[in-house]
């Protein structure tokens, strides 16, 4: 039967995994944007070969400019490059620019300007303008000579014109208009110009403006009464010879296409008529410079490149402004995109996301979730997280192989991210669970008093009143380093057991050296010397109690303190402590209610003892103790640590750690160590000393001892504001800042 906690637990995470569950059903936008960054790292770790696809771009490129000239060039020069293009056997010459305006640079519109109409007479202007070329006609002339087809982009204001109609559509299912990306209005060109070319498609690659990086290019457009294609279709329509393209639509919740045909190529789609391109390297093999095709003596490598292909004349100029961003991280001329769209069709080579796997995915996070959980509810985070790992590894591993052999896109992101999500939600809930038995345990711990006072209680039954004195004490402070941790690796139940066991042993070791308890706060125990009984050696009973702490501590990591291994011990990290003790005046006494009360002890000494133990993990050493507890302390191996401050006092506190009893400090590999290490401060404090040298030192003689001193060294070098002399009022905040964090 599973425990109450266990239990709810589980319906919390299944809570949270049928929230992210609706999230990934929504698909919002972080959820798209992280899917398709996934994707775009796929291209970019197996981009698509060249290949041999019959596709070339014409490059009107920076040596194409330095040559003809700026951009633009006139329409007659535009004439020529299309001539020469179709008598090299171009199978479509696609143009992936616009030619809205007359030709600033024939004569024709010259003569139109207003300047050569007040130097000429009339009849003189119109029968130049009769007499020479119009650089506009004679592009339309080879446009209606060659396989040719120009572009149309899509506008966002109302006013524009509209694409001229020049394929024909036929569909299977139902219309396939309403799902296809629609277009408000459009930049066209010339009316001249559109009537001599054999297509007319769309240069724009995106519905918006606004994307940033081009993954899905449209292949159809709408204005609401017809269908147009893209460039790319349309010169693949062209080259292919046939008059009509046919899509393949069918109703399922709205319209929904399915493929397009363009002559013997089957394209499957995206629902809105949008193909994902495949991208490859923007290799220079698919460029030729126009410069090399307007050229005198065109070489016949030149020629061959044209023979029998698409060509796509673009631009890769920077000062142009066609340049866009690709998954695979390469920013390439617009025309680029269109022939690399037109390769992938040419070759088939799809990236494929079929509507079902969608559902593939979120059914891989559900079980991913309920794995994480399962596991970080019967066997603790640490296993969780790696069988988490493995099970996470699986899904990338899957995902790239059917990227890679299939060309299926499926999205590895969010079952690894959501079930790190429920990883996260589970652990929390243990953790609270681990807290609120700690909380409980205080509570329980609460109930119990050390023996000398119920010896004093029986023998002056009055100091069951409230109330106190104040009297010097000694308060000590020991607390299990990384608790939460620890609880990770334990069942509910063992728990207990090991705080009761572990808080037992310290506890007998504190009241063997006439010690008071005061409380168990969870995790930690606090105690008191030279309260109720007094105690003239309270220090030096204090720092035994310690170092018995320390040694039953050992005895606790090795077994039970009878020679047999806890049965909850297996697995479990070695258990640490921090011990800070101070001296000082405090307020001693029954403290409380009426009905309830305890005897405890209050006071400026209490705030400094619990500091010097938090200041132990700054320190790194165990036992650490303030100067007051050390001048009383006579005998017993010590060493001074520095300074800290204390928050809520202006003073510092000097401390030092407790490294063993009077007869280490009586033993020469002692007194050689204090050597060094006064050696040490001597150098440090010395403006000319070489306190690096010094310390060297002590670490070498710190290797001689029963205790590991190695942390405490290595960390002095980050501590030297807490041993300089003076010190500044900005050194000891921070100093207190981290010693209370």
């Amino acid at each position: 039967m599973l425990r109450r906690s266990t239990l709810l637990a589980l319906i919390f995470g299944i809570g949270c995994i049928a929230v992210l569950s609706v999230v990934r059903a929504a698909d919002p936008f972080f959820v798209r944007t992280i899917r398709e960054t996934a994707f775009d790292q796929f291209q970019r770790l197996s981009p698509r070969p060249l290949g041999n696809a019959p596709v070339r771009v014409v490059d009107i490129d920076e040596a194409s400019l330095r040559i003809y000239g700026q951009w633009p060039w006139p329409r007659s020069r535009l004439a020529e490059l299309t001539e020469r293009l179709g008598q090299m056997g171009a199978a479509a010459i696609a143009f992936d620019m616009l030619f809205a305006e007359p030709d600033r640079l024939s004569p024709v519109t010259m003569l139109r300007d207003p300047a050569f109409t007040r130097l000429m007479p009339p009849r003189e202007i119109q029968r130049l303008m009769q007499e020479i070329d119009d650089n506009d006609r004679a592009f339309s002339e080879m446009l209606a000579i060659t396989p040719s087809v120009l572009g149309f982009a899509r506008l966002d204001a109302a006013e524009g014109g509209k694409p001229a109609v020049k394929t024909g559509f036929a569909y299977t299912g139902v219309d396939p208009a309403p799902a296809v990306p629609k277009l408000p209005s459009v930049a066209t060109n010339l009316a001249i110009l559109d009537q001599a070319a054999s297509g007319v498609g769309s240069i724009s690659l995106s519905p918006t403006e606004s994307v940033s990086v081009v993954r899905m290019v449209p292949l159809l457009w709408t204005d609401g009464t017809n269908l147009f294609p893209s460039l790319a279709v349309e010169a693949l329509r062209v080259a292919s010879g046939v008059s009509t393209l046919l899509v393949n639509a069918v109703e399922n919740k709205g319209t929904i296409i399915q493929s397009l045909r363009v002559g013997e190529f089957e394209i499957p789609t995206a629902p809105d008529g949008t193909v994902r391109v495949r991208f490859g390297s923007d290799s220079p093999q698919r460029y030729v410079s126009a410069a090399n095709i307007l050229a005198d003596e065109v070489d016949q490598a030149v020629i061959d490149k044209i023979a029998g292909n698409i060509v796509l004349v673009g631009t890769s100029a920077i000062g142009l402004y066609d340049i866009r961003a690709t998954p695979i991280g390469e920013n390439v001329p617009g025309v680029s995109v269109h022939a690399q769209l037109l390769e992938q069709v040419i070759a088939s080579d799809y990236l494929i996301r079929a509507d079902w796997v969608d559902g593939i995915e979120l059914l891989g996070f559900v079980l991913v979730a309920l794995f994480v959980l399962v596991m970080t509810m019967a066997t603790g985070p640490v296993v969780a997280f790696v069988s988490g790992g493995l099970a996470a590894g699986a899904i990338a591993t899957g995902s790239w192989v059917a990227f890679a052999d299939y060309g299926v896109l499926f999205d590895p992101t969010f079952p690894m991210a959501g079930g790190f999500v429920i990883f996260l939600a589970a652990t929390s809930f243990r953790f609270l669970v681990a807290d609120r038995q700690k909380r409980q345990i205080r509570r329980a711990f609460s109930q119990y008093v050390a023996p000398a006072i119920l010896d004093q209680i029986e023998r002056q039954p009055e100091t069951l009143a409230l109330g106190g004195e104040t009297r010097e004490a000694t308060v000590l402070f020991a607390d299990i380093r990384d608790f939460t941790t620890l609880g990770e690796a334990l069942a509910p139940d063992d728990i207990i057991q090991f705080l009761n066991t572990l808080l037992g042993a310290l506890s007998v070791e504190i009241t063997s050296e006439r010690g008071t308890i005061d409380k168990y706060l969870g995790d930690s125990v606090m105690a008191f010397w030279n309260a109720p009984v007094t105690d003239p050696e309270h220090e030096l009973h204090a720092c035994r109690a310690a170092l018995k702490m320390r040694r039953a501590l050992d005895r606790f990591n090795k077994d039970d303190g009878q020679g047999q291994p806890q049965r909850w011990r297996k697995g479990l990290p070695t258990v640490r402590i921090g011990i800070g003790m101070a001296t000082g005046l405090a307020c001693v006494g029954n403290m409380g209610s009426q009905s309830r009360f305890d005897y405890s002890v209050v006071g400026d000494t209490v705030n400094i003892a619990s500091r010097v133990e938090t200041a132990s993990k700054l320190v790194g050493f165990d036992i650490v103790l303030s100067a007051s507890t050390a001048a009383g302390a006579k005998g017993m191996a010590l060493l001074q640590a520095g300074r800290i401050a204390v928050k809520g006092r202006h003073d510092l506190v000097e401390i030092h750690i407790l490294v063993g009893d009077e007869e280490l400090a009586r033993s020469s590999e002692f007194l050689q160590l204090s050597e060094a290490h006064s050696a040490f401060f001597d150098a440090l404090r010395s403006a000319r000393g070489n306190w690096t040298e010094e310390l060297r030192c002590c670490r070498q003689a710190a290797r001689k001892m029963p205790v590991d001193l190695g942390p405490f060294y290595d960390r002095i070098p980050d501590r030297l504001q807490d041993f300089a002399q003076p010190v500044e009022p900005a050194t000891i905040v921070e100093s207190a800042n981290r010693v209370s964090g």
